[in-house]
């Protein structure tokens, strides 16, 4: 009987790690935002670190990719591009979940400068420079939110 639980144990401990696992490697590929048909995976910055933290640092942004800044509450938040290293497009994204806001090839060279939206928005999204351009993306193009926790 003693052999039954344990055994019940470590099947019951392998199962929830394998589907701790599986959910964390989907996750991450799962999480993009579509924007008028146009797919980029994302990251999510969705807490005061990870938003104030952004982008800066990094060497670089693949191409199809870019990250994601999702806000408490909508208002007109502003970018700067302290300690960036490349250049990005940022799109502010309404809580309609429209294309709000769009600034283009922000250098790292425009730090202190700070940009912001011209109306509130609930998120914003950081992509390589250029990728708003070679999309022909413009303001209230309809975006799709998906992500998983």
């Amino acid at each position: 009987m003693k052999w039954t639980y344990i055994i019940c144990g470590v099947v019951c401990l392998c199962a929830l790690l394998t589907v701790a696992t599986l959910r964390n490697m989907t996750s991450s590929a799962s999480q993009y935002v579509e924007i008028a048909r146009h797919t980029v995976a994302v990251e999510i910055a969705d807490d005061e670190a990870e938003r104030a933290q952004g982008l800066s640092g990094r060497k670089s942004l693949d191409e199809g990719s870019g990250l994601l800044f999702i806000f408490p509450s909508e208002a007109r938040y502003g970018f700067w591009m302290k300690d960036m290293r490349f250049a990005i497009d940022i799109v502010w994204i309404s809580k309609e979940q429209a294309v709000a806001h769009i600034v283009e090839n922000v250098t790292p060279e425009t730090y202190p400068s700070v940009f912001e939206p011209s109306q509130p928005a609930l998120y914003a999204l950081e992509v390589p420079a250029g990728w708003v351009a070679s999309h022909n993306i413009q303001l209230g193009d309809p975006v799709a939110l998906r992500f998983a926790f």
